[in-house]
């Protein structure tokens, strides 16, 4: 039995075999990944094949970074021909705290170019095209479910009195949301009446006046990279443009940013990455200012 225990363990648990297996597991992700990864739910063969070729994505929040809150729209009508003009230059990806149908309803409003890609809910939902046609990319919520229980959340949160629910068209599955009627609330606060599930959600504090839970796995930033990984377009070849606390994570890992000047006071600590562009005009203008800034409708970086 002795030597059969050690011939055994030479057999199945050797570096060697252990790399052998390792490899395995690996080629048959990599060839799952790559069966998956090129499924667009969406009728759209051109999107399909900007997926495919493009090499670049601009990513963009609505809310303050394309649309001026003061309506003071200046350089909107120039990002939307850039936009509508780019063949398969690169991808168009929207990402809003905004739900799918106001997503929609606020590019209509004001004439922008129907995106490839819309990340909603802060990240808690992922669509192909326009957002009526309900291209819901089911990988990313298999993916951000894992260990999400909102009802525990809503019972531990209902302890704060400063908190209010939204109204339902701005929940979804995947995302509680709350006013804020305590400008000292914090995250630390958030974390300690929420105890154990704090470990499985992700806090976004928005200028201290809203506050969305998400799933650990979801976010902004990490259902942009979720898509980079997807399409094979890598992070230094990403643009992401920002203006308030909801879009920070956007601008972690190696992506290139722009904040626009009407930014909230939390972007600050951004000011420090090299790689991030601190615009001198608001909302869209000061997209078109960092467009330039990182030479984004030039050659692709190396």
């Amino acid at each position: 039995m002795s030597h059969t225990g050690i011939r055994r363990v030479r057999e199945h648990y050797s570096w060697d075999k252990h790399v052998e297996n390792y490899l395995k597991l690996v080629q048959e992700n990599r060839r799952n990944a790559k069966a998956a990864s090129r499924k667009v739910p969406s009728r759209n063969p051109a999107l399909h094949e900007r997926l495919k070729q493009a090499e670049r994505m601009l990513v963009a929040d609505i809310d303050g970074t394309m649309i001026d809150a003061k309506g003071q729209n200046e350089g909107l009508a120039e990002l939307q021909k850039l936009l509508a003009g780019r063949g398969n230059e690169f991808v168009f990806t929207v990402a809003s705290g905004r739900s799918v149908a106001l997503v929609e309803e606020a590019l209509t409003k004001h004439g922008i170019s129907t995106p490839d890609i819309v990340i909603a809910g802060v990240g808690s939902s992922i669509l192909y095209g326009s957002p009526s046609d309900g291209g819901l990319d089911k990988g990313w919520q298999k993916h951000i479910g894992h260990q999400w229980n909102p009802d525990q959340v809503r019972e531990r949160l209902a302890e704060l009195k400063a908190l209010e629910e939204q109204e339902a068209d701005n929940q979804n599955d995947f995302k509680i949301s709350y006013y804020i009627h305590d400008p000292t609330l914090d995250v630390e606060r958030i974390r300690k009446t929420l105890g154990r599930v704090a470990t499985q959600v992700n806090i976004v504090l928005t200028q201290q006046a809203f506050l969305d839970i998400l799933p650990r796995r979801a976010s902004k930033g990490r259902a942009v990279r979720y898509i980079g990984n997807k399409w094979s377009i890598p992070l230094h070849n990403t643009l992401v443009c920002g203006n308030t606390g909801n879009d920070l994570d956007m601008f972690n890992g190696l992506s290139r940013g722009v904040v626009v000047a009407n930014h909230a006071p939390e972007m600050e600590g951004l000011r420090s990455m090299k790689r991030v562009y601190f615009a001198e005009a608001r909302a869209a203008a000061g997209i078109i200012e960092g467009i330039n800034h990182h030479r984004f409708s030039g050659p692709p970086a190396e």
